[in-house]
């Protein structure tokens, strides 16, 4: 039987490695952006290499979007088995988080619709189908801001991205009896558009405080929800695994 895994922002940064990995390991893998042109370049990589992927262009912030993307996807592939809630924002001003004292209302909550409400919508409609298939792995993508104060993110961010580990947590105790295990990964200085954004100078402030002196890759990311989707991770639930080079420890 072919696992059936949605990712959501898969068009770019960790959200596209994961889905080339899981379409490497036979997975069909649902592409989830806001828009289909996000997701077309990776749909054809896939396609490509003889994976199997779809496109799901669907806003996760709105949970009437979400709703209707589950079920399409159900009705055309009669399960949903792996939930990956990669899609995260994390906005910027010159490179610069904006202090809470100059945030806009309109912006924090922008973050909280994608970052957390939008994982909770995902999973929820997601649920009911993974209850009666007694099966499934939820993912979520947290942040090593979620467990300490990073100087560079912004507070809406690290709220939400707090947030996600207490759903993370409610979601393991609530659902592993019907099969259904959570976990979050926890990136640190991962090399993507969001760590680029930022000033080189401040960059390298950051790996000068990385025990193992390098930035992370998507790979690293991709490789570890691979595992945690496997019927190896089975006993693995609740768990929030930093992949941050041990930045967290300093």
């Amino acid at each position: 039987m072919d696992r059936v895994a949605l990712v959501t922002g898969s068009g770019r940064g960790i959200g596209r490695c994961i889905a080339l990995k899981f379409a490497a390991h036979g997975y069909i893998v649902i592409l989830n952006d806001i828009t289909a042109d996000s997701v077309a370049q990776v749909h054809e990589e896939i396609l490509k290499t003889g994976g199997s992927s779809i496109i799901a262009a669907a806003n996760v912030a709105d949970p009437g979007e979400v709703e209707n993307m589950v079920e399409h996807i159900v009705s055309q592939q009669g399960r949903i088995d792996v939930l990956v809630n990669n899609a995260g924002i994390s906005p910027k001003q010159d490179g610069m988080k904006v202090p809470i004292d100059r945030m806009s209302v309109t912006e924090w909550q922008q973050v909280v619709n994608v970052n957390l409400n939008g994982a909770f919508y995902c999973a929820r409609f997601v649920l009911p189908h993974m209850k009666k298939q007694r099966y499934g792995r939820i993912i979520n993508m947290s942040s090593i801001a979620g467990q300490k104060y990073i100087d560079v993110s912004g507070a809406h961010y690290i709220t939400t991205k707090t947030g996600i580990n207490g759903l993370t947590r409610s979601l393991a105790g609530e659902m592993g009896q019907f099969g259904i295990t959570t976990n979050s990964l926890a990136p640190g200085r991962i090399i993507s558009d969001m760590m680029l954004a930022v000033p080189e100078e401040i960059n390298w402030q950051i790996l000068n405080s990385i025990p193992v002196r390098e930035y992370g890759k998507p790979e690293d990311i991709a490789e570890a929800a691979l595992f945690l989707a496997s019927e190896d991770a089975g006993h693995i639930n609740g768990a929030i695994l930093p992949i941050d080079g041990g930045w967290t420890v300093t």
